[in-house]
């Protein structure tokens, strides 16, 4: 039998500090996200990061709580609904999990094996490669698969350049108006497969490709700027600009930054910017909080208008994509 396995980044099960203080213990104490020895991590995470940011983030996702559930396990579970229903006769078992929250993929992974499937899709929902996001859910799911014997484990590469998505994605920035700002999740200079050296001299100069004598497939950066660029050429964005969002500490991250960007833009007398985020498949804090409302209240602040462009979330079109790719996937399964 043969299964498919979305997941996504997750949220709280609700706005409550203790809740929200959860998802970050366990968010913040993967190695892959944090990458230091584990006790030091523990140390870091437990005594200073979740008491000192548990009650700020606790406000901010009830900003985005509608008494019942977050946007993203909103949109994933009819995203969910709308796949299933496509793949019609493709015998296929469909589950959705979240990386940190719930269903969990070990919950997920376990209901689909019980259920006798023995070739799984993961298809971790990012479109970009990082060691954070897919790194990490492939770990995770292998944990889940410890000790089932007979399961063969597929993992969906990333798709930014993948023409269905890039069509998606360049339909949503077509004559959003003004310059378009691909807002990408930022992260620390040490998780480029480069190196901390490299990352920091790509870091100091315009994009022109990677600086690095052997081409990184692998690069979070690379990938980011490569697929602005596919959207851009599609939907015809002249002058578009590449941005990070989401920093959290004191270490060296990918540049330049949202905030810095929507300065020089001011300051080059723009007036309208469109604002998408492309390291995003669904609606969350990062998109709505951190664009559509801090970004847009302070670039209205200088007399500007910024327009935030949704994610695909559970959008007709993506979810056509997704089940075409698992079907095509299930064909040479069958084969």
């Amino acid at each position: 039998m043969k299964g498919a396995l979305l997941v996504n980044i997750g949220s709280p099960a609700s706005p409550r500090k203790r809740d929200v203080a959860s998802y970050l213990r366990r968010f913040l104490s993967d190695g892959c996200v944090i990458r230091m020895p584990w006790i030091l991590r523990k140390l870091l995470v437990n005594c200073i990061i979740v008491p000192a940011r548990a009650s700020h983030s606790a406000s901010l996702y009830g900003r985005i709580w509608d008494g019942d559930s977050f946007p993203l396990v909103r949109h994933t579970a009819e995203l969910e609904r709308k796949v299933r229903g496509r793949l019609g006769g493709c015998d296929v078992m469909l589950r959705t999990a979240m990386r940190y929250g719930s269903p969990s993929v070990r919950e997920a992974v376990r209901e689909m094996v019980d259920a006798g499937v023995t070739d799984l899709l993961l298809v971790p929902m990012y479109p970009h490669f990082a060691v954070s996001t897919v790194l990490s859910t492939v770990r995770e799911t292998k944990r889940a698969l410890k000790g089932c014997r007979g399961v063969k484990l597929t993992v969906y590469p990333p798709f930014y350049a993948l023409p269905g998505y890039v069509e998606l994605m360049a339909s949503r920035v077509k004559g959003a108006g003004g310059i378009t700002v691909f807002s990408f999740h930022g992260l620390p200079l040490g998780h480029m497969p480069c190196g901390v050296r490299c990352a920091r001299e790509c870091n100091r100069v315009e994009w022109g490709g990677c600086i690095d004598k052997i081409r990184h497939d692998d690069c979070y950066r690379l990938q980011c700027y490569e697929g602005a660029a596919a959207i851009a050429a599609e939907a015809g964005a002249e002058g578009y600009r590449v941005a990070f969002q989401s920093r959290l500490g004191r270490g060296e991250w990918l540049a330049p930054s949202l905030d810095d960007t929507m300065v020089r833009l001011r300051e080059e007398g723009v007036d309208t910017m469109s604002v998408v985020a492309p390291s995003f498949t669904a609606d969350c804090l990062e998109t709505l909080w951190e664009i559509d409302t801090e970004a847009r209240e302070a670039f209205e602040r200088t007399g500007g208008e910024l327009r935030y462009i949704p994610c695909l979330n559970a959008d007709d079109g993506w979810c056509d994509l997704i089940a075409k790719e698992i079907a095509l996937w299930a064909d040479v399964v069958e084969t």
